[in-house]
């Protein structure tokens, strides 16, 4: 047989196509093209066929003809003349009676690409577009849009617009979109398609009817329609809202970015629309496409630009799975360094240390540089974590630790010293370039404090004429001169060996330049060669503020949806931040009136003393608007390059401007910078709170008709004393636009603090020493710019009068500034050795109203706490109180004192439920078992107007920090009541003898020695938390601290922290359950329900257990008798194999369950379950039983039985299960449980 794609095999099939007897038998036939189309598939070249496979196309076989017109449509443009004689078999296949073979031949018409065919063409495409089969209609619009785009030149027929104009309302959707996409391609030139209203509401109400990728086109080409009117607009958004959450991601993203389109003048809107797009977004990260994966989370990034809090409550949804490939995890880090915060940075950071050690060196480095960039604002965490990577000694590791140190001492040098003390022998493990260089700049830029800098570099001096790159002796050129500018006896030798070297042995010129170019400059000398290479460093006290401001919506709404996003790394982002600009006009005076008065004279009252200055002649009208920008944005590196810079302009004109204003509070750099923000003011780097100087750098765009200016600016504070001063200084540059400006215009010389300028103004030092001022702005800009130097002026007095009264932004207008007084009235008893009273540390003055029961005089040994308030459907209160007392035997009531806080204002409600309890629990009041309180509203702090966070609306603000406060006050109370806590809701119920498994739960964890702060009796929010009463004073000043921060839970985990507990202690089975439908937070539906419940019905008498099962690992059979979690697992049983209980007391059986399996596996499939007495001790010196009696079988590994006493009434000392058949399958016995009574005594 000739090799498959050889000449001979082609020859072969050109004969077996030509042979009658082939072409007769219609299966060979078939079976001879599909090996033409094989060898077509596998690259051969069959075009020699061409003729023979023009013969095959006429028949009635459907599967033929596809694979004929597969092979025609490959090979058309090669034999162009051969394949005019297909046309005549498609014409007459494009009026076949069957739609498939007509929509196959105008489908391979179209497809066959040549132009000499267009006017065959034409005609069956014009009878196609009115066929009544909607599959060759939707053949032949596809066929308009080829046909056009064979020969784009040609003039557009206006029939066939209209009739596809026309179509757009075809009962099939498919056709529908079809027509779209056509339209688009016909008439590309005049814009696409037009929409109007009629067109833009047809599509819209037919949106449902299409499939995926239909409704992604319909919803692109309706971001060109404008609604009429705002009552248009908003019902178009209403007819989007379903799809604006579909599951397809697809769909939900055309949706939005038909949203954003729509709504780009109602930024509210948009951001609503962002925030309900935040579940199909995080689902589409969880998507087991890859594609789809890679693609939300870069349009996550994108959104992350305008509201950077929206996804910080999932942060967790971004965390890398092992398995997931190299670009998804690097995107994902990227995510998790925009979501990082004050509550989840140490989570954060845990989980990316764990990602430096990847096996693939990207990710690893990837994950290094996130711990960098997150170190620009928690330094010391990231630095903690980068130097013990040093440690692992591993080389691309080490690399990339080095690179991420440079960039964070470059933006934070206040982590220079950390940085050079661990920089010690990584000279011997690098072996890249990147990190030989990263090496360098340090050892150059810092060698002063690193003590063996001279010694490092000289092993790089040794190995230089072994170092292939350029770039590497070229730094490290540069890392020897600086530090003999520093160090110059111990580096002298080695420079210039260094020099020597690369001038008359390196074979590189730009090696061989830059080392001529330090020569001459050693020529010039030292001092010359130290203004070169040594400028002015950044301040190391300055820690810079992280993170862009937030961006309208508008600046990437363009870009939403399209491919741009997944191509672009993060500088480019930014890169693209820069660009844009949008301009918002500021009006000083109509915002500031309560500061500045609207006259040309600025006021400013210091110290009861008000001077006016009067304002330069040419100064604009008070009702002129300066038009401020944050954007575009500057990073840490620009304005630091930009500020040191010190060019002067030829032209350029210097002028002072003086004010005085009343003290600046010192703020934190939040306040300050959201002050700042309000009057479109950029903080960029700010020295720590309470340290002096205080120094902040600012910035700001103003956009003039002519021209636009970026301005930086200092502000220095100097502190208090007798008189306080300040600084502040602005430069000024002009040009034509900011981006010019920066990279091409001159930049004017700051006026130095000792200098004078021309009009004779004294400097800021005797100002200060005279008058007390404390704010001088030094402001340079050209003769024409003058009125925007006042309006600057106008407008950081409004800065730092918002920075003033900042603390307003955020509290109760009405409430005190002055700490409230510390009182204690409480009706309640304090344990002195819980509680310190001297220290003060819990601010509240909180009076108890005890509205029921008598006052504790003795300490129990649980106090278990409730906090209750109306509800508006039902109320569970009683249930939980009669659970509570119903499952405790008398003895356990008498340990056990219940504190009910009714936290509510409803004065009829009160008295309502007071009286409900009075009458059913009157006994447990009397006997001091059940207290019930109230704490008077006064108490309270406000709960409203707090801010907002996890995306909680006011209103759930408002509840969960009342919530605390409530348990503060109830936690308070309970400090002295009893040795330990126990937190419970108004809505639970509880196991049988619930008291008496929480007493020996402490028992045995006492008993363990080691530190708790927190034990669990449930999975559920904060029911079944105890606590040492201890604790309580601490828990109540953390909760009233923090009540507005987090709900009530998750602060209880961070107090368990606090305490040093770090990982939860979870008793299961739990022993309270949650039993209300209806939440208290107005009322919705909560049907959470803990699985590891169990109702306490049964009580496990004391026993031993033996079985005849070999057991596997330490999974014994006793396991499944004790509570907990533990199980039996047993090998393959036999028949005959038993687990047998002896009690060690005989007992009266009332009901037995049995459970077996795990997850629907390994289940006891045959055995019956007995009851025996009379022990026995067998053979291998195990107990049993005497007699046994059959009580029933298992069924699906399960066995449930009440009313045993009822046919078997006498005491018991045996339970056993029997195997009854064998299995190849291991077994489980997860739980037996048994009820029992005692025996009766024996009748004398």
């Amino acid at each position: 047989m000739p090799y498959l794609g050889s000449e001979d095999t082609v020859r072969d099939l050109n004969r077996a196509l030509a042979n009658p007897h082939v072409q007769s038998d219609q299966l060979r036939y078939r079976n001879v093209i599909l090996k033409v189309i094989r060898l077509m598939s596998q690259g051969v070249d069959v075009s020699s066929l061409f003729s023979e496979m023009v013969k095959a196309c006429a028949t009635v076989d459907i599967v033929q003809k596809k694979l004929v017109y597969v092979f025609l449509c490959s090979y058309a443009s090669l034999n162009p003349e051969l394949s005019l004689l297909v046309i005549n078999t498609l014409r007459k296949d494009c009026q076949d009676p069957n739609p498939m073979v007509r929509s196959l031949a105008l489908r391979n018409m179209t497809n066959l690409r040549l132009p000499s065919l267009v006017e065959y063409v034409e005609q069956p495409l014009t009878a196609g577009l009115k066929d009544r089969a909607a599959c060759v209609r939707r053949v032949a619009v596809l066929g308009w849009a080829k046909l056009h785009n064979l020969q784009p030149n040609s003039e557009i027929d206006a029939a066939v617009v209209n009739e596809l104009y026309s179509l757009l309302r075809d009962t099939d959707p498919v056709v529908m979109v079809n027509c779209l996409r056509a339209l688009e391609e016909i008439l590309k030139e005049e814009g696409g398609v037009a929409i109007n209203k009629p067109i833009a509401h047809h599509l819209l109400n037919r949106l449902k009817d299409c499939d995926v990728w239909g409704q992604s086109e319909v919803l692109k080409i309706l971001q060109r329609y404008q609604p009429q009117s705002e009552d248009e607009l908003f019902d178009i958004l209403s007819m989007l809202d379903a799809s604006l959450v579909s599951p397809h991601p697809p769909v939900m993203a055309s949706t939005l970015g038909l949203f954003l389109s729509l709504c780009s003048t109602l930024p509210k809107v948009s951001l609503a629309a962002l925030e309900r797009v935040r579940g199909p977004l995080l689902a589409a990260c969880g998507s087991a496409s890859r594609e789809i994966r890679f693609t939300a989370l870069c349009h996550i990034q994108l959104l992350l630009r305008s509201v950077p809090g929206m996804m910080g409550a999932h942060y967790k949804r971004f965390f890398c799975g092992y398995a997931e490939p190299a670009f998804i995890k690097q995107r994902k880090m990227q995510v998790l360094v925009e979501l990082v915060n004050d509550d989840n940075v140490a989570i954060l950071l845990d989980e990316l240390k764990e990602y430096c050690t990847d096996v693939n060196t990207d990710t690893a480095q990837a994950a290094i540089s996130a711990v960098g960039r997150i170190g620009r604002s928690y330094s010391d965490r990231c630095l903690v974590i980068l130097t013990g990577l040093l440690g692992l000694k591993q080389d691309n590791i080490t690399s990339a630790v080095v690179q991420t140190m440079r960039d964070l001492v470059w933006v934070c040098p206040q982590c220079s010293e950390t940085v050079c003390s661990s920089l010690e022998g990584c000279e011997e493990i690098l072996q890249d370039s990147q990190g030989k260089q990263a090496l360098l700049w340090l050892l150059g830029t810092y060698g002063d404090r690193v003590c063996s800098a001279p010694y490092t570099l000289e092993v790089f001096i040794d190995r230089v004429r072994c170092e292939n790159s350029p770039a590497v002796k070229m730094e490290l050129l540069t890392a020897t001169l600086r530090l003999f500018l520093c160090r110059p006896a111990e580096t002298q030798d080695m420079l210039g060996r260094l020099l020597h070297y690369a001038i008359d042995e390196e074979t590189d010129m730009c090696v061989r330049d830059q080392a001529l170019l330090y020569y001459r400059l050693l020529q010039c000398g030292v001092d010359e060669t130290r203004k070169v290479l040594q400028g002015r460093r950044s301040d190391p006290s300055l820690g810079v503020l992280i993170g862009r401001p937030a961006e309208p919506v508008s600046h990437w709404a363009p870009i939403f949806n399209t491919l741009k996003p997944l191509w672009q790394s993060t500088s480019e982002t930014d890169s693209v931040n820069s660009r844009s600009s949008q301009h918002t006009a500021f009006d000083p005076i109509s915002d500031l009136s309560e500061t500045l008065n609207s006259c040309h004279l600025q006021s400013v009252q210091t110290e009861g003393v008000t001077e006016h200055t009067p304002l330069p002649a040419d100064a604009p009208s008070p009702s002129a608007i300066v038009p401020l920008s944050l954007l575009p944005t500057l990073t840490a590196g620009e304005f630091e390059r930009l500020w040191l810079r010190g060019v002067e302009e030829e032209d350029g004109v210097c002028m002072t401007e003086h004010v005085r204003c009343c003290n600046v509070t010192q703020c934190s750099p939040q306040n300050f910078q959201a002050a700042m923000q309000l009057v479109n003011i950029q903080t960029l780097a700010f020295t720590p709170p309470h340290t002096l100087p205080w120094r902040v750098f600012l910035y700001t765009h103003t956009e003039a008709p002519s021209s636009s200016t970026l301005i930086l600016g200092e502000l220095l504070y100097t502190g208090k004393a007798n008189e306080e001063a300040g600084d502040a200084q602005e430069d000024t540059i002009d040009g034509e636009n900011a981006n010019k400006t920066v990279v091409e215009g001159g930049i004017e010389r700051r006026v130095r603090n000792e200098e004078k300028d021309s009009s004779g103004k004294r400097d800021s030092n005797e100002l200060a020493k005279d008058n007390g001022q404390i704010e001088e702005v030094k402001e340079m800009r050209r003769h024409s710019k003058k009125k925007h130097a006042v309006l600057l002026l106008l407008l950081l007095a409004g800065g730092f009068y918002l920075v003033r009264y900042s603390h307003s932004f955020n509290t109760d207008p009405n409430r005190s500034e002055e700490p409230m007084n510390i009182t204690w009235k409480a009706e309640r008893m304090v344990s002195m050795e819980s509680w310190v009273e001297q220290g003060d540390y819990l601010p509240l003055n909180v009076t108890y109203q005890l509205l029921a029961g008598i006052p504790v005089t003795q300490m129990r040994y649980l106090c278990i706490g409730l906090s209750s308030v109306k509800r508006k459907k039902d109320n569970y209160l009683i249930p939980t109180l009669v659970s509570l007392f119903s499952r405790s035997s008398p003895e356990e009531r008498s340990s056990m004192v219940v504190v009910v806080l009714l936290a509510d204002f409803d004065v009829n409600w009160l008295t309502t439920t007071v009286t409900k309890i009075k009458s059913e629990f009157s006994s447990a009041l009397e006997l001091g078992h059940l207290l019930v309180i109230h704490v008077p509203e006064e108490n309270y702090p406000p709960t409203t107007g707090l801010k907002r966070n996890y995306n909680d609306s006011p209103a759930r603000v408002s509840f969960r920090s009342k919530q605390n406060l409530d348990y503060a006050f109830l936690v308070h109370y309970s400090s002295g009541v009893g040795r330990y806590y126990l937190q419970l809701e108004d809505d639970v119920s509880s196991a049988k003898n619930f008291l008496t498994t929480v007493k020996k739960r402490v028992e045995e964890q006492e008993a363990k020695k080691t530190t708790w702060a927190m034990l669990e009796f449930s999975n559920l929010g904060y029911i079944g938390k105890l606590y040492k009463s201890a604790h309580l004073p601490l828990l109540a000043r953390f909760l009233f601290l923090f009540y507005q921060e987090m709900p009530c839970d998750w602060l209880m985990s961070h107090f368990r922290v606090l305490l040093t507990q770090k990982e939860p202690i979870l008793f299961k089975p739990s022993l309270f359950q949650h039993m209300g439908t209806f939440s208290s937070f107005q009322g919705n539906e909560n049907k959470l329900k803990d699985k590891d419940f169990e109702e306490g019905v049964y009580s496990n008498p004391p026993a031993e257990v033996f079985s005849d099962m070999s057991t596997y690992g330490k999974h014994f059979p006793k396991l499944a008798w004790e509570a907990g979690e533990g199980f039996f697992w047993g090998r393959t049983p036999e028949k005959g194999n038993h687990l047998t209980v002896v009690f060690t007391d005989p007992r009266v059986v009332t009901g037995i369950t049995v459970e077996t399996g795990s997850e629907g596996k390994d289940i006891l499939g045959s055995a019956q379950v007995e009851i025996g007495r009379s022990v026995i001790t067998t053979a291998n010196e195990e107990k049993s039983c005497k007699d046994f009696h059959k009580l029933g079988s298992m069924k699906n590994g399960w066995f449930v039985m009440q009313g045993v006493d009822k046919n078997y009434g006498s005491a018991s000392s045996c339970l056993r299960i029997q195997v009854t058949a064998g299995q190849k399958d291991w077994v489980v016995i997860s739980k037996i449980r048994i009820a029992t009574k005692p025996s009766s005594p024996p009748q004398m």
